[in-house]
């Protein structure tokens, strides 16, 4: 889960910033994790602006993802945690 709010899991990320802000490829980004018992499953969910705008969309995903351990901050990870501790705390879970 913290990875998932890490990487677009809100208006506030850097990979939904740079597709809907800063390129205008997309109108909404959003990404959310399928946890099962062992392994997880990251989904990634774009609306581009049209349909020409695919391949580029896919293409800056990729180099997002490549890039994404030299970009994320110490903030970034603090607020993930914090987020999904909320998230878990809203639900009665333990952490």
């Amino acid at each position: 889960n913290v990875s998932a709010h890490i990487v677009g899991q809100s208006q506030n990320t850097k990979l939904y910033k740079l597709l809907v802000d800063e390129l205008q490829l997309a109108t909404d980004e959003s990404m959310f994790l399928d946890d099962l018992f062992e392994h997880g499953l990251l989904f990634l969910h774009v609306d581009p602006i049209h349909a020409d705008a695919i391949t580029k969309i896919e293409q800056q995903i990729k180099k997002s993802l490549t890039e994404l351990p030299d970009l994320i901050a110490d903030e970034d990870i603090s607020r993930a945690i914090k987020q999904v501790s909320v998230g878990h705390l809203v639900q009665g879970e333990n952490l």
